[in-house]
This record gives structure tokens, C-alpha cells and sequence, in this order.
């Protein structure tokens, strides 16, 4: 969705409506799939997008949950996500991968479980992690273990990072 249609939806959703004005807008919205086709050009499916198994889903939080109760999967925010997902990794695509807030550095980075992390850089330390447990002595409670790309580190394939301070 480009800016100037994106800013006219919320200026027309944040307005006084009629039900009707509103249901006519959901009409409009489903005939054009609109939402739809935004989704899908993203390239990953947002939380509580059924995934797993034959889906061929990939969440963009880089999680797919098991319901309770039940034997579907659905797409689940992951800790410390924050306004990362899955295609956003500093790592592999530099500032794309940005998620600072409040005046501290912080950048999105892909777990070694997959997931999507928000991580505080200047707190990032390379070493060798297999699991985020690894890294709790390393850079504190609720840190990650992250997979390494070009913009990160040198010398080892992984680094830990703690959650940037902004989600707590």
C-alpha cells in the first residue's frame, strides 16, 4: 500500500462514520482486495495466519504456534518482536532492519530458533550460542542467540543480543 492511500484509510477510519458508510467501506476493501494483496506483498503472513504443515506459511515473526486444545497452527507474536519480522534482519539487510525507540539504538536480528528479535546493538556481544539460554550469562535475562550476516560479526556465526529496554 503506497503512503498517500495508507494515510487517506486512516484518515477516513479515524472520522465519525455511519454504519453504513462503514459497511460500505468493507465492501469496497473486499472487492478490491486490497488487504489481501498488501499481505501477500509482504511475503510473510502476520499473527494469527493459520501456518504449519502443507501451508507453505512463513509467519513474520518467525513463529507458528500450536493452538490450545487443538492440533492447528496460527501465527504468534514473538518475545521481544517488537516491529521486526522475519525479512527484516540488520544482519543481512543493514538499516532496514531498524527498530529503535526512545533514543536507543536497536535492530532487528533472526534468532537461531527462527524468530524475529529486537535486539539493543550497543549491548550485541559475538560469541558462540546455540540456544538464547546460552546467552542469558552472556548479555542478561531475555536475551537472544542470533544468526550472523555480512553487517554483523567477523568472527563468529552467532552473537547475543538483550532485548532492546524500549519493550519492557
Amino acid at each position: 500500500m503506497n503512503p498517500t492511500s495508507f494515510d487517506h484509510l486512516a484518515t477516513v477510519l479515524g472520522r465519525r462514520t455511519s454504519r453504513r458508510s462503514l459497511v460500505g467501506l468493507v465492501a469496497a476493501l473486499s472487492s478490491t482486495r486490497l488487504l489481501v494483496r498488501d499481505v501477500a506483498a509482504a511475503g510473510c503472513s502476520p499473527d494469527g495466519t493459520h501456518c504449519g504443515g502443507s501451508t507453505g506459511v512463513t509467519c513474520c515473526s518467525g513463529l507458528c504456534k500450536r493452538k490450545r486444545g487443538t492440533h492447528k497452527r496460527f501465527c504468534r507474536q514473538a518475545p521481544s518482536q517488537s516491529t521486526c519480522t522475519v525479512e527484516r534482519n540488520a544482519c543481512v539487510n543493514g538499516p532496514a532492519g531498524d527498530c529503535s525507540a526512545g533514543g536507543t539504538t536497536c535492530k532487528c536480528f533472526i534468532t537461531t530458533g527462527g524468530r524475529s528479535f529486537c535486539g539493543e546493538l550497543l549491548k550485541t556481544r559475538c560469541t558462540v550460542c546455540t540456544t538464547d539460554g546460552d546467552c542469558t550469562k552472556v548479555t542478561g535475562k531475555g536475551s537472544a542467540c542470533g544468526t550472523n550476516g555480512p553487517n554483523c560479526c567477523d568472527s563468529t556465526a552467532t552473537f547475543c543480543s538483550p532485548p532492546c529496554p524500549t519493550l519492557g
